[in-house]
């Protein structure tokens, strides 16, 4: 696992030690993404909304999402994200 630290405070940080989901408690050394595409039917045919579109990051134990707070417990670079 390659891991680049933000901050010299990151740095610090061991990051050999497996990090433990925030949801499940359990050690993850993977994390699952899945885009959301929201699509629209308008005027006859299905369009993509634009605005409503996302990419989800779930734990690979317990499959929940994790949001912006268990991705910092699990040092997650925003860059990442």
């Amino acid at each position: 696992m390659k891991y680049t630290a933000e901050t010299p405070e990151e740095a610090k940080l061991d990051v050999a030690e497996t990090p433990v989901c925030p949801l499940c408690g359990e050690p993850v050394n993977e994390l699952f993404t899945t885009a959301r595409i929201t699509l629209e039917y308008v005027n006859g045919k299905w369009v993509r909304d634009e605005m409503d579109n996302a990419e989800l990051i779930h734990c690979s134990q317990c499959y929940e999402e994790l949001g912006g707070k268990e991705l910092d417990k699990l040092r997650v670079p925003n860059n990442l994200r």
